[in-house]
C-alpha cells in the first residue's frame, strides 16, 4: 500500500514538472533581445510648483513665495502643510496647513506663503500634499530653496564631521532634525 501511494504521488510530481516545464517554453526569450523590468514606487497624482518674489532674499526681509498645488486626479481632499527644519528660516504666516477641500481633476490651487531668513545661507522651505481619494492617501512633497545674501550654494552645505568607517573609508556626516509632531502627517 504504501509503495502505491509513493508510486501515484511521484507520478502526480512528475506530471506537474512536466506542466510547467511546457509552461515556461512559450516564454522564451531570444539572446538578441532584452526584457527591462522596473518595480516603482507609485506616486501621488499632485504637481507643485513655486515662484520666489526674488532670486536672493536679504537677512530680516520678508520674502514671498506663490506655490501651485495641482491635483492631477479628482480627489476627496488635498491638503498641504508647509515646514522649514532651520530656525534660521521662519514661516511668517500663522498658517502652515492649507486644507484644500475636494479636487477636481487638473485642478490648481494658489497658496502665497511669506518667509524671513534670519541669516545668510542656503535653506529650505518643504511643503507637503497630501491628496486623498476613497479613504487612501497619498502624499507627494518638494523643498523649495530660498538663497539669502551672497553665498555660493555648493559652500553652504557644510558637513557636520567626517567618520572613517572600519575599512578605511570616508564618510561625511550631516546633522538631521527631527520634524515637530504638529507638522507630521500620520
Amino acid at each position: 500500500m504504501l509503495n502505491k501511494n509513493m508510486l501515484i504521488l511521484l507520478l502526480a510530481a512528475l506530471m506537474l514538472a512536466g506542466c510547467n516545464k511546457e509552461a515556461s517554453t512559450d516564454h522564451v526569450v531570444s539572446d538578441k533581445s532584452a526584457v527591462i523590468s522596473h518595480t516603482m514606487k507609485p506616486h501621488a497624482p499632485i504637481e507643485m510648483s513655486y515662484s520666489l518674489e526674488s532670486k536672493a532674499a536679504a537677512v530680516n526681509e520678508t520674502l514671498a513665495i506663490d506655490l501651485i498645488v495641482t491635483a492631477n486626479a479628482d480627489a476627496d481632499a488635498l491638503d498641504a502643510v508647509l515646514t522649514s527644519l532651520d530656525d534660521s528660516l521662519s514661516i511668517v504666516d500663522a498658517n502652515t496647513r492649507y486644507p484644500l477641500g475636494p479636487q477636481h481633476r487638473n485642478q490648481q490651487n494658489s497658496i502665497r506663503v511669506h518667509v524671513k531668513p534670519v541669516a545668510e545661507g542656503l535653506f529650505y522651505l518643504n511643503v507637503a500634499a497630501t491628496l486623498s481619494q476613497n479613504g487612501k492617501s497619498q502624499s507627494r512633497s518638494i523643498a523649495i530653496p530660498v538663497k539669502v545674501g551672497n553665498v555660493n550654494p555648493a559652500k553652504s552645505m557644510k558637513p557636520a564631521g567626517v567618520i572613517e568607517s572600519e575599512n578605511g573609508e570616508r564618510i561625511i556626516s550631516v546633522p538631521a532634525r527631527a520634524i515637530p509632531a504638529e507638522g507630521r502627517q500620520e
